[in-house]
């Protein structure tokens, strides 16, 4: 039964498929003000340096995604990586962002949508050792 209260997930969410098959999930962030470009631009360098990793170039099946990330392009920063992440082939893979206060309501909210459909399919309360990832691709 979907769920008007949630901030996070469109309410056609499959929640009788959760904990049985992999399903598609439709969210409702575009647009949130945590994730402008211009939050991104001021938050990520703020973050250790650890925790976001970026290359451009696209990649073909089977190249190692992780392993591009090893090395940090030599001909762009991050700031130039975000900037430029609407006209080039770029992506950028954050660990942990809540780490820096102004995705910390974002990762609440989706915990809290996240606890939601966990209590009504009956699975538990809560989300255990949930970890947040963000990915931003041209």
């Amino acid at each position: 039964m979907p769920n008007s209260s949630w901030k996070c997930f469109e309410n056609n969410l499959r929640v009788d498929l959760v904990d049985r098959e992999p399903f598609k999930v439709n969210h409702t962030l575009l647009g949130h003000p945590t994730l402008t470009i211009e939050n991104i631009a001021r938050a990520l360098p703020l973050l250790p340096e650890g925790q976001v990793m970026y290359s451009k170039g696209l990649l073909n099946n089977g190249d190692d995604f992780e392993g591009t990330f090893k090395s940090k392009p030599k001909d762009r920063t991050l700031q130039q990586t975000i900037e430029e992440i609407r006209v080039t082939n770029s992506y950028i893979m954050v660990r942990a962002p809540e780490t820096e206060s102004s995705f910390a309501g974002l990762k609440h909210d989706l915990l809290t949508d996240t606890a939601s459909i966990i209590r009504e399919v009956g699975v538990g309360t809560r989300a255990i050792d949930a970890e947040l990832y963000m990915f931003i691709a041209s």
